[in-house]
């Protein structure tokens, strides 16, 4: 990723689980995504000048508004939203600088 350009900064997004607390995979999904987020923040600390966007805290089971009728996927009010957390993120979160 660094080689065609080591300045580039590299974003990458959790994975959001968007299923309401009583649906009956919300648990397995509960359990399962926080485990590959851990895995997407281990890649970033070795990615230089990378930031990971926390689509979680605008896409879950609480901000059901967020998501498009499939129930997974977001609408307009969810990239709204992880665009603007993006936005956050980018202005107030350290970022590594590349070498």
């Amino acid at each position: 990723m660094t080689k065609l350009n080591p300045h580039a900064t590299v974003v990458l997004l959790e994975l959001y689980n968007p299923l309401s607390p009583d649906n009956q995979m919300y648990s397995l999904a509960d359990k399962l995504l926080p485990k590959w987020n851990v895995h997407i923040y281990e890649v970033a600390n070795h990615l230089p000048s990378s930031i990971v966007i926390e689509t979680t805290k605008v896409i879950n089971g609480k901000h059901l508004q967020n998501l498009s009728a499939d129930g997974v996927h977001p609408n307009l009010a969810g990239y709204t939203a992880i665009s603007e957390q993006m936005i956050y993120q980018f202005k107030h979160q350290y970022r590594k600088t590349a070498a």
